[in-house]
């Protein structure tokens, strides 16, 4: 529901690497263990989906579980959410449109290959701006998180735009709709 750009140094670029070279090499060795490995790794994903749903912390620093997959709900305009969300997220947009607004979902549920491939768009686009290639990924990642590291990926992150004004920049803060988030989201659930 707000706009989230997050600013990190380049040491902590290389570390999310190392976290994604780890979890492939994990991934590859699940393949590999034995019946009684693949019971605890089963267990460990089970505990993680099982865990407080609406407190996962996912960052850089804490990707999504492996295998962590969302029960959805789709909206009418054809976004999604995670359904244990839908009935306050519901009540909110309804609310605001009480207020006289005009709330418009932008952004919800991705993919895995949606987020990668929004994350590779951007990359595309600073090559062509002339952004040099030693810098591409570390500037990508300062407006689109990378893939595994997105809350839109649990299904719990949402953009939230006002209809007359459908830009997800710094100005939409200023937008009667996203004011009105501000003071009001926190009451549903969403911050």
């Amino acid at each position: 529901m707000s706009i989230y750009v997050i600013q990190k140094t380049a040491g902590e670029y290389k570390n999310q690497k190392k976290i994604r070279k780890r979890k492939t090499a994990a991934a590859s060795a699940a393949t590999d263990a034995t019946p009684g490995e693949k019971a605890s790794q089963t267990h460990q994903v089970k505990n993680a989906q099982n865990q407080e749903w609406n407190l996962f912390l996912v960052n850089p620093w804490n990707p999504i579980p492996d295998n962590y997959e969302p029960e959805l709900t789709y909206l009418k305009n054809g976004q999604a959410v995670d359904s244990r969300c839908y009935p306050e997220l519901q009540q909110m947009m309804d609310d605001c449109r009480a207020a006289g607004l005009e709330p418009l979902i932008c952004a919800s549920y991705r993919t895995m290959e949606k987020q990668e491939a929004l994350f590779e768009d951007k990359e595309a686009r600073l090559i062509q701006e002339g952004c040099p290639e030693n810098e591409v990924e570390a500037e990508a990642a300062k407006v689109v998180a990378y893939p595994e590291t997105s809350e839109h990926q649990l299904g719990l992150a949402l953009d939230i735009v006002d209809v007359s004004y459908q830009q997800l920049d710094t100005e939409q803060e200023n937008t009667p709709v996203q004011q009105w988030l501000l003071k009001n989201s926190w009451k549903y659930g969403f911050v």
